[in-house]
């Protein structure tokens, strides 16, 4: 292997480790209930640390405007009791994301329901995410009882599949990291990209917390921009094996 081939299989490593810790940590403020260990990691600093890394300290549009309403959020909770900002949180969550009633909140963040409707959700749009969550491998934990088209567990998906692709570049596995690369954008043309942006959306309009409305944004903002990114680094793939 020559400097040119490993200094591109290590950008590509990097860039593949980066997008799957943003598919897993913005899975993870869906998928975590608001808990005391949440609330910290709200508290401490860590939250503004993360956010900053994965955006390199530079942003713009949706993505920063997402960032300052976060920011804003966090700024305001500093100084109340850590119980009274886990039960917001946790209040907010469940209206957004659940769908209790029509008119509380969005109907629920679930593929199959925006695929279909509310009343009348596309079941085989389910089935069809289960498949694919099975064909790589994975599934959901047998103590979960959820469907596996929630928002949460789809970004989450993403997260293996560019956690897998990271590890096939720093292995110099091009084959294996041009087929995730495949994966994860079928994946997003099938599924995610098809109805997380309209979900956000609406979550955005229908959200009371900063913190809430900032998630929307981004979540928003890297399912759009990684749909034009993946069309990118597939040219740069087709290019590299005719090469």
């Amino acid at each position: 292997m020559n400097r040119e081939e490993t200094i591109s299989h290590q950008e590509m490593a990097d860039l593949a480790r980066l997008r799957s810790q943003t598919y897993g940590f913005l899975g993870s403020l869906y998928i975590q209930r608001p808990d005391p260990a949440f609330v910290g990691r709200l508290t401490d600093g860590a939250m503004i640390s993360l956010l900053n890394s994965m955006t390199c300290g530079e942003a713009s549009g949706e993505i920063a405007s997402g960032l300052e309403l976060v920011k804003r959020y966090l700024t305001r909770i500093r100084e109340m009791p850590a119980q009274e900002i886990e039960t917001e949180l946790a209040v907010e969550r469940t209206r957004l994301l659940r769908g209790i009633k029509p008119g509380y909140g969005p109907p629920p963040a679930y593929e199959s329901v925006y695929a279909g409707s509310d009343e009348q959700p596309l079941m085989q749009t389910s089935v069809a995410v289960a498949r694919a969550y099975a064909e790589a491998g994975v599934g959901l934990p047998e103590e979960v009882r959820d469907q596996p088209d929630f928002i949460g567990f789809e970004l989450d998906f993403l997260r293996h599949l560019t956690d897998k692709e990271a590890r096939a570049w720093a292995c110099g596995d091009r084959g294996e990291a041009f087929k995730l690369l495949e994966k994860e954008r079928a994946f997003l043309d099938e599924h995610a990209a098809g109805w997380i942006p309209r979900f956000c959306d609406l979550m955005f309009q229908d959200a009371k917390l900063d913190f809430y409305r900032g998630v929307a944004r981004l979540t928003k903002a890297f399912v759009t921009d990684e749909v034009r990114r993946l069309v990118d680094l597939q040219n740069w793939a087709r290019a590299a094996r005719a090469a």
